[in-house]
């Protein structure tokens, strides 16, 4: 709780998203509320409510975390996390770092890490062609994809403008037809 009165929203919600997932089961939000309740009117108090009342154990990373602590201050509604995609049929497709589901718009953090040799020894073409037909089976099921990495949280507002015109592009893409009674 002391790293969320003083690093501020977006990193107080990486460490406490990380806390609740690495601890799951054993340090719980309602936990962290007490915590908060036992250091009253400590500095920084309502920023680390407002962390707590944000976290999530889902967030896979602190690149997730940060994410949607910035999207949020841009005033983009919160996201799902670790959405499942299925096919027509049932299947699954793929799971997404952030998903708004009335906009089918989905959001993925890419850290460096992740194109570099992974555990089973892929090269990083290997890793890049396998994300590109996983992105492309995501939009072939009618979702738009939005890819972002460190670099891109530095400016929130242009990622948050770059979310909105894929959510008013996958609006756009259908005809609505009012319903009748």
């Amino acid at each position: 709780m002391d790293c969320a009165r003083t690093l501020g929203f977006a990193d107080g919600l990486a460490v406490v998203d990380s806390a609740l997932r690495l601890a799951f089961g054993r340090c719980t939000k309602e936990q962290l509320v007490g915590v908060l309740r036992a250091q009253g009117g400590r500095h920084g108090i309502a920023i680390a409510r407002a962390v707590v009342a944000g976290a999530s154990p889902l967030a896979e990373n602190g690149g997730e975390s940060v994410s949607r602590a910035l999207l949020k201050q841009q005033g983009l509604p919160d996201p799902v996390l670790q959405y499942e995609i299925r096919n027509e049929n049932g299947e699954f497709v793929a799971r997404t770092d952030l998903a708004w589901l009335e906009a089918r718009t989905v959001g993925e953090f890419d850290g460096v890490q992740k194109y570099r040799r992974g555990q089973d020894d892929q090269d990083a073409g290997r890793i890049v062609y396998q994300e590109k037909r996983r992105e492309d089976a995501i939009r072939s099921l009618g979702w738009e994809v939005v890819r972002w990495g460190w670099d891109d949280l530095d400016d929130s507002a242009a990622l948050a403008a770059r979310i909105r015109t894929a959510m008013r592009r996958r609006a756009g893409a259908y005809v609505t037809r009012p319903r009748t009674a």
